[in-house]
């Protein structure tokens, strides 16, 4: 912006004030309906107080406005007209979805395949779960039946060798006592000469041996009752010992298992909803493609890159996120924006007074009531002085004229400018008002467009290896610029070597989910099979009996039972002798004997009897039992993993189909990208190379060898048969061009013929640009066919690039009232002139312009005299 002017001066003595103020309240009185001229008190140059001066360049500006972007790189399809009021939810734009949709389709066949990950993973946790607790059973089991097993080793005793041994050292004692009195009887024999020698001999190794074996059973039959055997409680201890580690390794594998299970099927759902987030993103993203208005107010298109430089959003044209490409302002909410050096900044913010006189319409002023200050204070680019640091103000107005549009530039005093302004009249300065001829014409240089051309881009980022000259004229569907697709190739090339891959994946998937399926079928039999044979065997156990063996126990039992009977009658038939002293001591001891080995063989054998007919013991069901519900368990985990693999291959199976089908259709795509390498002409004209900013550095035109990107234009084929020349206008002179109006063309190098050219539109907006000019411009498109009969009169110089002047008739009044600019005294109400009596007198403007004066419609006749500023002060 332009820096500010200020000037300060000593105040001024209450009298003088006073007059000004009274000069001040007869125009305000007049101005609001007194219906007379009021007189205004004469200053003389000495009275006319020094004013501290704030003024700054300001522009005219909606309070209110929203900016509209676009949600990513596309195509504008539609656009409603620029300068309609549209009402909030109206529908303004539709957008392209670009490359949307294929992504969009891509991140659907990813989520299809994190959904089907997430289903196996979910059931997969499940049933790992039922067979990690049958293995957990199953270890369980085996545990109790080894430590039923160790407890039988530990308690367990050979009760058959204890009553073998018990009655054997029953019937040693007796037959001790017998070979005892052998040896004495066989001794006294010897001494008579009865028995030699060797017999007495025989009969003292007789007893000897008969000692030792009595004191080894003896002595082997406390052992053998108090000790279980070693080795089957060193084997059954072993095995409790691995049954203890398989269950405590079966609890931690469960748990790892299980574990690295929901991991993996955590880590699919972050995915799934990961992915899934970016599906709803583009889904909103493509919904986002209808722009509706997100308030009502006045449209004006914005600006969008057209690869070398900003230009006005059209339809057809690329927009970015970033970029403003529409825009709704409040025009009922209007005011004025500028910046104050930061050394002013407390002065402007006490200041009550603001006054806007924009330089299109310098016979107004509009007045602001308040300011709003921008807690920003910017570092300003070329601003004066250099290196100030300005604060940025802006100032809503209450009203303002008609034709006041937004970007209108003017200077805004943040004083009491219009005392200030009467101020100036202080003088005797006059002249009288006359009529004459009012006429201007004007010319800028515009620069020659096509009214509509076909915007080249590329679909890939790549370098161009062959472009068409520029000038050619090209028909539609023609091969225009080539790009290397190398990689593109390339890539389809590995697609289909993975695609080939992967369907011969995917038939082994089947064979081999076949031969799993009859695995696991035969082992599910297996498992069966022995659940049914555990059963028999729990059966067999509960009736086993071994009926021959009783029948011949008991057939022994009775024998020896005889047996007895003969022995026990030969015992007393012996004592009986004995008493008689027809026996010997001897005699009856050997008979005593002989029925102690035959109970001994009875009480062994009734034992025997006993446990064969007494049946399994408990220990041995209860492990029978523990045998049964082990098939059982085995069997259902066996159900499970032939549940649990069978699934996994048919999702795996799946997984693969919904691979080969992502793989598909990046393959169909990387063909299409790789056909995209061949750039088509997408209508029928001339081509024409764009200014595009190289990655090296500065602008050039396409060459080959160039990076190009998509959304990026690099070309475009213009239409010559519809030519356009845009040109921009001050903001002093656009009020007097219309839509319609018919100008003159001048081509540059050729003055000597002019062609004829009619008004297409007048921009919306004025761009202010304070620091390569102090007024705003608004563009303004002429078309170069008549819009009368449609023909053209232009010649073939015209072509688009070229530069021509433009040549507007703003008026052309033969007779109009003149008023000079120095007597136009610009009020926030109405505009007046100041009459030599001192009296304002309002007149009505019919226009203004800052070079020629204004033309009055009404207030004041010809021949009137009035007052001008003091020639200082213009």
């Amino acid at each position: 912006m332009k820096s500010l002017i200020v000037k300060s001066s000593r105040a001024l003595s209450c009298w003088r004030y006073r007059i000004l103020v009274l000069a001040l309240v007869g125009a305000l009185l007049y101005l609001h309906g007194c219906g007379r001229p009021v007189e205004v008190s004469p200053l003389t140059e000495s009275a006319v107080p020094p004013w501290q001066v704030l003024t700054a360049r300001a522009e005219f500006v909606s309070l209110e406005e929203t900016l509209l972007n676009p949600p990513f790189s596309t195509e504008i399809l539609e656009l409603a007209p620029e300068g309609v009021m549209v009402k909030a939810g109206e529908e303004i734009a539709q957008l392209s979805p670009g490359d949307r949709t294929g992504r969009l389709e891509s991140l659907s066949a990813d989520l299809e395949q994190y959904s089907l990950t997430v289903s196996r993973d979910r059931n997969l946790l499940r049933m790992i779960a039922e067979y990690e607790a049958s293995n957990a059973q199953i270890a369980a089991l085996e545990l109790e039946a080894k430590d039923i097993e160790n407890q039988r080793a530990v308690q367990s005793r050979d009760w058959q060798r204890i009553v073998e041994l018990s009655e054997s050292v029953t019937a040693a004692k007796v037959r001790m006592k017998m070979l005892h009195l052998q040896l004495t009887a066989a001794a006294k024999m010897a001494d008579r000469g009865f028995v030699s020698q060797q017999e007495l001999v025989d009969s003292e190794k007789d007893l000897v041996v008969s000692n030792i074996e009595a004191s080894l059973t003896a002595r082997l039959l406390p052992f053998i009752e108090e000790h279980a055997d070693r080795r089957k409680v060193f084997d059954a201890g072993e095995n409790l010992a691995k049954a203890q580690l398989s269950k405590e390794l079966a609890t931690f594998t469960a748990q790892k298992n299980i574990a690295d299970y929901e991991f993996s099927y955590k880590e699919a759902i972050r995915k799934m909803n990961q992915t899934a987030t970016n599906v709803v993103e583009l889904e909103r993203q493509i919904a986002s493609l209808s722009i509706n208005a997100k308030r009502s107010g006045l449209l004006i298109y914005g600006d969008t890159y057209d690869g070398a430089e900003m230009v006005k959003t059209r339809v057809g044209a690329q927009v970015y996120p970033g970029i403003s490409f529409l825009r709704i302002v409040d025009m009922s909410r209007c005011g004025l924006g500028f910046a104050i050096d930061q050394r002013d900044v407390a002065a402007v913010a006490s200041s009550s007074h603001f006054y806007f006189r924009a330089d299109a319409f310098p016979e107004r002023l509009l007045s602001g009531n308040e300011s709003q200050r921008v807690p920003v204070a910017l570092d300003i680019p070329q601003a004066r002085p250099d290196g100030r640091t300005q604060v940025a103000f802006k100032v809503p107005v209450a009203s303002y004229p008609a034709g006041f549009m937004p970007g209108l530039s003017g200077s805004v005093y943040c004083y009491d400018f219009v005392s200030e302004h009467l101020a100036r009249f202080a003088g005797n300065r006059q002249t009288r008002l006359v009529r004459r001829p009012f006429k201007r014409i004007m010319s800028v240089t515009g620069d020659v467009k096509t009214a509509s051309a076909a915007l080249v881009i590329s679909g890939i980022e790549s370098k161009l290896t062959h472009l068409e000259e520029e000038g050619k004229s090209i028909e539609a569907g023609a091969v225009i610029a080539t790009v290397d697709c190398e990689e593109i190739s390339q890539s389809a090339r590995d697609a289909e070597i993975e695609l080939n891959k992967k369907n011969e994946e995917m038939q082994l998937q089947i064979h081999k989910n076949a031969l799993e399926d009859e695995r696991l079928a035969m082992a599910l039999k297996v498992r069966e099979g022995a659940l049914e044979v555990a059963r028999l065997k729990h059966a067999t156990l509960l009736k086993s009996r071994d009926e021959d063996k009783i029948i011949d126990l008991k057939r022994a039992l009775e024998l020896l039972d005889a047996r007895i009977a003969l022995a026990a009658e030969k015992v007393a038939h012996v004592s009986t002798l004995r008493q008689k002293g027809l026996s010997s001591e001897l005699e009856f001891m050997q008979a005593e004997t002989e029925l102690a080995v035959l109970k001994k063989d009875r009480a062994i054998t009734a034992n025997e009897l006993e446990t064969e007919d007494s049946g399994p013991t408990r220990r041995s069901i209860k492990l029978s039992e523990l045998d049964v519900r082990k098939a059982e368990l085995e069997l259902q985990r066996a159900t499970h993993e032939a549940g649990m693999t069978g699934f996994r291959n048919l999702m795996n199976l799946k997984l693969l189909e919904a691979e080969i089908k992502k793989i598909e259709m990046t393959l169909g795509n990387l063909r299409r990208d790789e056909e995209s390498a061949s750039i088509k002409a997408p209508a029928a004209g001339v081509l024409i190379h764009n200014e595009l900013n190289k990655p090296a550095g500065g602008v050039g035109k396409a060459r080959v060898g160039d990076q190009v990107y998509p959304r990026v234009p690099f070309m475009q084929v213009a239409d010559l048969r519809n030519l356009q020349v845009h040109a921009k206008v001050s903001e002093m002179d656009v009020k007097f061009i219309k839509p319609g109006d018919e100008v003159k063309l001048v081509l540059k190098g050729a003055s000597v013929r002019s062609f004829p050219g009619w008004v297409s539109s007048v921009g919306m907006v004025a761009v202010t640009n304070f620091k390569t000019r102090q007024d705003a411009v608004i563009p303004v498109i002429i078309d170069l066919v008549s819009p009368k009969n449609g023909k053209t009169a232009i010649d073939a110089a015209f072509r688009p690039g070229t530069s021509c002047e433009v040549e507007f008739k703003l008026y052309d009044l033969p007779d109009a009232l003149h008023l000079p600019f120095d007597a136009i005294v610009p009020l926030a109400t109405a505009t007046c002139v100041m009459l030599p009596d001192r009296q304002l007198q309002p007149v009505e403007i019919k226009f203004s312009d800052g070079l020629n004066g204004a033309v009055i419609a009404s207030g004041i006749d010809a021949g009137a005299a009035v007052l001008l500023m003091e020639a200082k002060h213009d």
